[in-house]
């Protein structure tokens, strides 16, 4: 928008998606400074725009800035491709807030430092099952085995699958078949989205 305002989005359980300009918050002593940063959880005040999607950041206030993510480009990435699963799954200020509420789950799943293979395909799973556009698992083409974790992920949060381990034809054929369901349901596959992971 200018040299000094960033545009940050939101990810929140009354509001859903939604997008605020943080005016000045390159400048020295700017309010925001040091409270601005890919997924921090924050309190935060805005101001709403009549003409636009994009609304006025007016306060934050930080509850976690989730340092053990931070360290390891690797969650980093897996975290942003979640967010870009989450954009092309979902409109702008809609509230869903269990979509949210999954988010930050698998955020801390990631500070964790799980198995990254469990991570994405519950998270996949469990988010298209909140939307209501995942298949049972009898029906999804996979063989029993697979069946059985698919089902487990829907059933259960992801903090009890954390110690869930998958055989390497269990991660490409659940990849595979995530893969081209997103592909049917979305439109496309999220950028970003790893390949199969080792177990």
């Amino acid at each position: 928008m200018s040299e000094t305002s960033v545009v940050v989005h939101w990810l929140t359980r009354e509001h859903g998606r939604i997008a605020t300009i943080a005016k000045g918050a390159r400048r020295p002593k700017s309010p925001f400074i040091g409270r601005l940063d890919l997924f921090y959880a924050a309190e935060f005040g805005f101001s709403r725009s009549l003409r636009s999607d994009l609304h006025i950041l007016t306060e934050v206030q930080l509850r976690d800035v989730r340092a053990e993510l931070r360290r390891d480009f690797n969650r980093i990435a897996l975290a942003s491709y979640f967010v870009h699963l989450i954009e092309v799954s979902t409109e702008t200020e809609a509230p869903i807030p269990e979509v949210a509420s999954l988010f930050e789950g698998v955020l801390e799943r990631l500070q964790d430092n799980p198995d990254a293979a469990t991570v994405q395909f519950g998270y996949e799973i469990q988010l298209m099952h909140l939307l209501g556009v995942l298949p049972p698992a009898e029906l999804a083409g996979l063989t029993l085995g697979t069946q059985k974790i698919w089902e487990r992920f829907v059933e259960r949060p992801l903090s009890e699958c954390a110690g869930l381990r998958l055989a390497p034809a269990q991660v490409r054929e659940l990849h595979g078949t995530l893969g081209r369901l997103m592909d049917a349901q979305f439109g496309r596959v999220p950028k970003g989205r790893p390949g199969p992971i080792g177990p």
